[in-house]
Formats: structure tokens, C-alpha cells, sequence
């Protein structure tokens, strides 16, 4: 029987605004919503790179 040890799953994730707003405040939404998600992924210990972070030209 085989087991995983270990596992590597590439994962793209796009944090956008649904009401396609470009105002300041939704801007900081998403960044919030980004924050959020990776502070949930390190309390829970997950384990996890980034790659790469790019932002949008419309923010």
C-alpha cells in the first residue's frame, strides 16, 4: 500500500469586486478580503507560498 507524504496543488485565487467598482472603498474591500484570507491560512497552519501578486491596473 502507498501512502502521500506530501502533496502540491497549484492554485490561482482572483480577488475582484462583484459590482465591478472602482471607488476607493471598494478597493480596500478587496484588500481586505485578501488580508483575511491569508491571516485564515496561517492561523490554521496551513502551509503555503506565493508565487507571484499582482494587482490590477484598476486596482
Amino acid at each position: 500500500m502507498k501512502r502521500i507524504k506530501a502533496a502540491c496543488i497549484t492554485q490561482t485565487l482572483c480577488f475582484f469586486n462583484h459590482d465591478k467598482e472602482t471607488t476607493e472603498y471598494a478597493k480596500r474591500a478587496i484588500v481586505q478580503e485578501y488580508e483575511k484570507y491569508k491571516s485564515q491560512l496561517e492561523r490554521s497552519g496551513t502551509k503555503y507560498k506565493i508565487l507571484s501578486e499582482t494587482t490590477n491596473v484598476n486596482g
